[in-house]
């Protein structure tokens, strides 16, 4: 017995099924088939349910179990693909259930194909802050835009000032001060300076001026020779000057008597307060009035001499005074008068009170 496909020699008694070398199914009679292998070949399992069944022919029953494998084989895949096809199909929302990033996604889509005005429109309003803080939040920063620091400008006008005039910084001056004598009721407050020319030191209020000026000018004027001057300016006229000559000769007393004639001249209604001479001690002048006849401005007028140099202190201030200002001011002329190294005096400051005291 041959295989009808490749010719293959295969036994004469039926006993195989399949060539051995091809797999090609051998055709044998009907009653040498096994029953048991009808009965496994039979699909009553997976076939359809509710469907006609259709008698098995004998051709049927003679199909190969490679067949019935192959048929098995590929039903199992089709039902794990169906499986596996299903799941995923829940999983990304075929079924109507969509996953919350397919969700934004959608969103994100529909957003960037609409209008910016649409957008716009549908965006939810932002929460309301009360009124009342949004009132103090914007107060407090329009003040802070409006309103730059109070320091800042003056002290910017105070660099300037000092960059401009470097000896408002070496006499201790403040650009921006004021004509305030309730300021200078310190005599602590009042600071020295000495030139160390003769006797020609003092000491000052600085707080009171807000300028001041060195002239070093070498000319002869009415005192002597200018060595040196030194004057003080406030805001409201008020003026400190100190000064020093050399001398060109000549006795102290003809000195005193030559310098006061022309204070009295040179100035309107002066009145003497000291007038002294000394060979020894050096001669001294103090003199009150007041600059011009207008008598605007009061005068105070301290003129020391000795062998070499004409020291002179020039103090000039408002008659605008009020009663207390000029109480004040009498405690400030006291004050110059005392810490003035060329004016003899030998008592040292006192207080305010101890001023008061002693004016009542």
């Amino acid at each position: 017995m041959y295989c009808k496909k490749c010719g293959n020699k295969l036994p004469d008694d039926g006993s195989v099924r399949f060539c051995g070398k091809c797999g090609t199914m051998i055709a044998t009679p009907a009653s040498a088939e096994p029953a048991v292998s009808v009965e496994r070949e039979k699909p009553a399992k997976i076939t359809e349910p509710e469907t006609e069944q259709v008698p098995v022919s004998e051709d049927n029953k003679k199909k190969s179990p490679a067949l019935m494998i192959t048929i098995i084989a590929i039903a199992t895949i089709v039902v794990i693909g169906a499986g596996v096809a299903f799941g995923l199909a829940i999983k990304y929302g075929y079924f109507g259930t969509k996953s919350e990033q397919e969700q934004e996604n959608e969103t994100a889509e529909e957003t960037s194909a609409k209008p910016i005005k649409d957008v716009i429109e549908e965006a939810p309003a932002a929460e309301e802050a009360p009124v009342a803080d949004t009132e103090e939040v914007t107060n407090e920063a329009d003040t802070e835009k409006a309103e730059p620091p109070v320091t800042e400008e003056p002290v910017e006008e105070e660099q300037s000032n000092i960059e401009n005039n470097p000896l408002l910084s070496e006499f201790s001056i403040d650009p921006n001060a004021t004509e305030d004598y309730s300021l200078i009721l310190d005599p602590d407050d009042y600071l020295y300076y000495t030139s160390g020319i003769g006797n020609f030191s003092f000491r000052y209020p600085a707080k009171l001026y807000n300028t001041v000026e060195v002239n070093d000018s070498s000319e002869y004027r009415d005192y002597g020779e200018h060595i040196r001057s030194v004057k003080f300016s406030g805001n409201r006229g008020a003026e400190l000057t100190y000064s020093v000559y050399k001398r060109s000769g000549g006795s102290i007393d003809d000195a005193v008597n030559s310098l006061h004639a022309l204070e009295t001249s040179k100035y309107h209604n002066m009145a003497d307060i000291v007038v002294s001479s000394d060979p020894k001690k050096g001669g001294k002048i103090i003199m009150s009035g007041y600059t011009d006849s207008s008598e605007e401005y009061m005068l105070y007028d301290l003129i020391g001499v000795d062998d070499n140099y004409v020291y002179r202190m020039k103090a000039v201030n408002s008659n605008k005074l009020s009663e207390s200002e000029k109480t004040m001011y009498g405690y400030y002329i006291e004050n110059i008068y005392r810490m003035c190294s060329f004016s003899g005096s030998t008592k040292p400051a006192r207080s305010y009170d101890e001023y008061l005291e002693d004016n009542r």
